[in-house]
């Protein structure tokens, strides 16, 4: 019986190459549906977080103004007053 021919060392590369692709191959493939899974997940962060910050704008557009007028008289008040914050009595 004739021996067969010795394969070459770049020819048990590539080879090794091909099982290696295909080995990851099929591994992505399994977790398609997962993928999407989490992708539709990912849509649902992002419209969340869009809610999120346009509820923030309209908040701080009703809120701010306001806000930052009374914290600047808190602020006075407190400082003319011996530095007594809002939660301590200013009488002792």
């Amino acid at each position: 019986m004739a021996k067969a021919p010795a394969q070459s060392t770049d020819d048990l590369m590539k080879a090794r190459l091909q099982e290696l692709q295909d080995e990851k191959a099929a591994l992505e493939a399994s977790t398609v549906d997962l993928r999407g899974q989490r992708d539709v997940l990912h849509g649902k962060v992002d419209e969340i977080n869009a809610g999120i910050r346009d509820l923030t704008a309209q908040i701080d557009a009703i809120e701010r103004p306001r806000i930052i007028e009374l914290s600047e008289e808190i602020s006075r008040l407190a400082q003319a007053t011996g530095g007594k914050s809002m939660g301590r009595s200013v009488v002792e």
